[in-house]
């Protein structure tokens, strides 16, 4: 919201859901600011939640599985969106949806993408890879290995379109 100057309206695509509400950048821009927008989660637990507590559409699918052109198209998302979340466990997944994703078509002003690098594994991999991906398509990384306070335990990276934010805010969110 910062990087976007408090933007009524939006749009956004939130790619590992999980709870509705609970940790939710998404509800918050739903709730609060009326943006519009598609969360994706696998867990058909969450369903009947995102139901009651959502009002945007909600896709209980593999994510990997997903034809975004045709997901974004006949919910008619525009090329430009506000706002993506990638979020899915283990991240080497959310990774994989990097890959499948037609970046050449749809644009983000804003993206957070979860490598959770602290758990191991491959993650530091996810992570690499993830950075080289967004670079690629021309987004510039604002802030990298962002952990909860006090904690010194990365997780997430967070990325601009400077094509779609002023630099003036990115500066002064940095």
């Amino acid at each position: 919201m910062s990087i976007l100057n408090g933007k009524r309206g939006g749009y956004f695509l939130e790619i590992g859901a999980q709870d509705p509400i609970i940790i939710s950048n998404a509800y918050l821009l739903e709730s609060k600011f009326g943006w519009k927008g598609i969360s994706i989660d696998l867990d058909s637990s969450v369903v009947l939640k995102h139901k009651e507590y959502r009002t945007n559409v909600f896709i209980n699918d593999n994510a990997l599985k997903i034809n975004y052109e045709d997901l974004l198209k006949s919910n008619q998302m525009p090329e430009r969106i506000d706002y993506l979340q990638v979020d899915i466990d283990p991240a080497e997944q959310s990774l994989a949806v990097l890959k499948i994703f037609p970046f050449e078509k749809y644009k983000f002003s804003v993206i957070t993408f979860e490598h959770d690098v602290y758990r191991g594994g491959n993650n530091l991999q996810v992570k690499e890879e993830s950075r080289y991906i967004f670079q690629s398509y021309g987004y510039t990384m604002v802030a990298g290995n962002i952990c909860n306070r006090g904690a010194h335990d990365p997780y997430e990276d967070w990325w601009v379109d400077l094509e779609a934010v002023d630099l003036k805010l990115v500066e002064k969110f940095r």
